[in-house]
């Protein structure tokens, strides 16, 4: 069907909303109700979900102009806050930009500005330096301490703080002084300490504001676009977004407040029996076909005689129907027919249609736009003055009126579906140009996001194999080399998104996917993501053999990686056994694999032997492998490190499970001296190699009870982990529960305390393993509040994760029985020694059955229950 329009100028105009009635009377209903309650208002989170260009930013905008419109009713205003969130927020940009809005209604946020400048001083890192340089303009009380410290750069934070509040701090002198000793504290803490300390005083600040001003209205916070938020780096994929700091360490300390938010899934938290009542999860459908007609019958529209042909493109999709609206808009202005059945039914053709009616420069920076999904002001000038086009800007402010391009205060964003479907209509001409853009802009020496973006144009311009093989030696794949050799998990993992979603299906078999691959499935096995790296190892093992290359022998030697990447998978799920088979096939494979291979598989059989508590098995085969690589360090000697690591770990372990063995235990100090004396000659200190032998390092000191030096050398892990990685991962997080074990140790008990209950929120985002963590931590935490003098609160923390290990577990698991040995330290000093014997005397016959007989923890149940009997007789 073609419609004539008649030839006239007609001013162009962003569809009009409408509908999502129910929806909308939904919140207000919701709101009402809080306002009723006087006292204390619950936690409260709504959140709106569905598909991409369903409209569910639209409902938030609404919501937002309709609760401006009804403080008009009264003197007071509803606070609201109104965040598009970013693929580049990390947990402070989204707490600043929160923070710049409140400031607006004249809250005051002292306790998080003290951390956060504090912060920056301590961990001099850019991005936390500008994290302050982007709340500065709005803090009198950053500017102040900044222009003291240059005046006098010795000044303490705290002491600054306290000597000019009144001057700085309206109103907020009295709540300072509350806040004394954790100002003062602050200054104590090691970089990452503050930084996870962060959202509680963000969260502190604004229950403050909000318990001062008392407010007649819950304060509206409005979250959109909350699935970028997820955290793909740990291998989560998963639809349930459990963003911990933002769900636990904010949204659920800040009843008086409403959480509206959108995402692509609903939020899965209504799973935990303590956000049931919380969680108010509203799905958004498209519009029916009477919605459609209203749609467009409020922005005067007539489209009566093509409604069948309209819905059937659109599917009534708002997204789809604001580009309808716009194409019927230009279409109209130009006197042009538009011929529905040129894409009826494909809302792919749709968006092609619609392309083919920008203009030529439009169209140009539509294309650029969709290359990069997201930018800023400085960036998009960079790109207009490279492109050599005099009609960009104007071509870019034009579209920028269009209903799929978004605009907040810090970025602008086109929308990801049309993202998605632009880009796969880039020609290689502007590919090639947007690469170069891109490339030329970003810093060459470190992971960016604009370094996953330049290797989306690229690989978007790859052919076939032999053209993606000639990238793969040219110089700007060197950081995507260095990400894959280095510690920088979380930045390689940023760019193994880009290219595999650009290369799955196409180039499976080639040997730059095996070696991303392989990189990315060792990564999720550091992350615990077992079953995943599992999974993974599985579908890279079936596209090899389904590869013609297969039947070449250096082909079918790469893809034997991956079964020792299952096999170490394996080993992760206590699938000891299986993992054994898969090495020693390997092992007794008839291919002439080569000297190295072959030592590499015999080093991999020892792992298996080492697992299954086969010691001289190990130390034989090992021995082998470290004899040969000797040999060769000079030209291989990560491999050789690796070999001396694991003989490491051998003797730890054996000792262990033979403490009478102390000689084992002297070997592994010796051997791990060796190790890092060797790994220290080859490598940098921050390389992975370095790292990982200082970790086994701190280990033997924590096993020795030399929990200063300990201490010492996880601070200095932890602090170049946390470094490289800008931000933390599964990985990093088990170093972080040994640094805070030290901590109890040494006299830090309050700061192990904080330690392990943030890593018992953060293990809820690990797929795999994160029932088991949880309890290790709720163990620590009750030991640093033991160390602490705090008997009665470590016996009641014990005691749930007590009941919850056993009915989960079972008493068969050592960390059961070292829960309920635990709980009867707390009975000893507490005096409680009935209460202790009946623990002891209920853990002890499953420790003497299912722990070796040598270990440490049958001697602590026996020695404890003796004193536990001795002092109740003294009573």
């Amino acid at each position: 069907m073609k419609i004539k329009f008649e030839q006239g100028i007609i001013t162009k105009k962003q569809g009009a909303f409408i509908d999502r009635d129910n929806e909308r009377k939904f919140f207000w209903d919701k709101y009402d109700e809080l306002c009723e309650v006087s006292d204390e208002w619950p936690v409260t989170v709504i959140n709106y979900h569905g598909m991409g260009g369903i409209g569910k930013s639209q409902i938030l905008k609404k919501l937002m102009l309709e609760a401006e419109e009804k403080t008009g009713e009264v003197s007071e205003k509803i606070p609201t806050v109104y965040i598009a969130l970013s693929e580049q927020d990390t947990p402070i940009k989204v707490m600043n930009k929160m923070i710049t809005i409140l400031k607006r209604e004249n809250f005051i946020f002292p306790l998080y500005e003290v951390a956060l400048l504090e912060l920056s001083r301590v961990s001099g890192t850019s991005s936390i330096k500008k994290a302050v340089e982007s709340i500065e303009e709005n803090s009198v009380l950053i500017s102040a301490l900044l222009d003291l410290s240059a005046v006098k750069p010795k000044t303490t934070i705290a002491g600054a703080v306290f000597r000019f509040a009144d001057k700085i701090i309206k109103g907020g002198r009295e709540y300072l002084n509350e806040k004394k000793e954790q100002i003062n504290s602050i200054e104590k803490m090691l970089p990452e300490e503050i930084e996870m300390n962060l959202p509680s005083y963000f969260v502190q600040d604004l229950r403050w504001n909000i318990e001062n001003f008392t407010f007649t209205y819950p304060v509206i916070i409005f979250l959109d676009k909350m699935e970028v938020l997820r955290r793909k780096i740990t291998g989560i994929d998963e639809v349930d977004m459990q963003i911990n700091w933002l769900k636990e360490d904010i949204i659920g300390q800040c009843p008086k407040v409403v959480w509206v938010c959108s995402s692509r899934e609903k939020l899965e938290w209504d799973k935990d029996d303590e956000w049931k009542d919380s969680i108010n999860n509203i799905k958004i459908n498209a519009f029916d076909k009477k919605w459609m007609l209203e749609y467009f019958r409020v922005n005067e529209t007539d489209i009566e005689t093509f409604e069948d042909e309209l819905y059937d493109i659109t599917k009534g999709v708002p997204l789809f129907l604001n580009i309808c609206y716009e194409l019927y808009q230009e279409l109209q202005q130009k006197g042009e027919q538009i011929d529905f059945s040129k894409f009826q039914g494909k809302q792919e053709k749709l968006l092609q249609t619609y392309i083919e009616n920008l203009s030529e420069a439009e169209t140009y920076v539509l294309f650029s736009l969709s290359c990069i999904g997201e930018w800023n002001q400085e960036f998009i000038e960079f790109v207009a003055e490279k492109s050599k086009r005099n009609d960009f800007i104007e071509a870019y402010n034009v579209l920028k009126r269009k209903s799929y391009i978004e605009e907040s205060d810090e970025h602008i964003e086109l929308h990801q579906v049309i993202c998605e479907q632009i880009f796969s209509f880039c020609s290689d001409t502007v590919l090639q140009t947007m690469a170069e853009i891109l490339y030329e802009y970003m810093p060459k020496e470190r992971f960016s996001w604009y370094y996953a973006k330049y290797l989306k144009c690229k690989i978007s311009m790859i052919k076939d194999e032999k053209e993606l093989e000639n990238w793969w030696i040219q110089p700007d794949l060197q950081l995507l080399k260095d990400l894959i050799l280095g510690t920088n998990m979380n930045g390689f993992e940023a760019c193994y998104d880009v290219l595999i979603n650009y290369t799955k299906g196409r180039f499976d078999d080639s040997a730059m996917h095996i070696m991303l691959s392989v990189a990315h499935i060792r990564n999720l096995i550091k992350f615990k993501c077992y079953k995943q790296a599992q999974k993974e190892a599985n579908y890279m093992l079936k596209a090899c053999k389904m590869s013609e290359k297969y039947k070449y022998i250096e082909f079918y030697n790469l893809t034997c990686e991956f079964l020792e990447l299952k096999a170490q998978a394996l080993d992760g799920q206590k699938k000891y056994g299986i993992a054994l088979n898969i090495r020693k096939e390997l092992c007794d494979n008839p291919f002439d694999c080569g000297e190295a291979s072959k030592i590499s598989r015999l080093h991999n059989l020892a792992t298996s032997y080492q697992s299954l508590e086969q010691y001289s098995d190990a130390l034989e085969t090992l021995n082998k492998v470290i004899s040969y690589r000797e040999k060769h360090k000079e030209e291989n000697p990560d491999d050789y490190i690796r070999a001396l690591a694991l003989r490491i770990q051998i003797f730890m372990q054996y000792y262990q499970s033979n403490r009478e063995e102390t000689g084992a235990w002297q070997m592994a100090i010796q051997y791990c001296e060796e190790a890092y004396r060797e790994a220290t000659s080859f490598f940098d200190s921050s390389s992975l190699f370095c790292i990982e032998i200082a970790r086994t390092y701190a280990r033997l000191l924590i096993e020795a009870r030399e929990w200063k030096d300990a201490l010492t050398i996880l601070e200095r892990v932890h602090n170049a982990l946390i470094e490289i990685n800008q931000g933390r991962n599964a990985y990093i997080d088990e170093v972080t529960f040994m640094l805070a074990t030290a901590l109890t140790e040494t006299g830090n008990a309050q700061k192990a305390f904080e330690l392990f209950e943030s890593l018992e929120g953060n293990a809820k985002d690990y797929p795999e393993g994160s029932e088991i963590f949880v309890l290790r931590c709720q163990l620590e935490k009750g030991i640093s509040l033991s160390a602490g003098g705090r008997h009665a609160d470590a016996k009641e923390s014990l005691a749930v994760a007590y009941d919850k290990a056993k009915n989960t577990l079972g008493l068969k698991e050592k960390l059961v029985i070292e829960l309920g040995y635990a709980i009867a330290v707390e009975e000893y000093f507490l005096h409680n020694y009935d209460e202790g014997i009946e623990r002891l005397t209920e853990i002890l016959p499953y420790a003497a059955i299912y722990l070796n007989d040598n270990d440490i923890v049958i001697y602590m149940i026996k020695n404890l229950l003796i004193k536990c009997k001795e002092e109740k007789s003294n009573v």
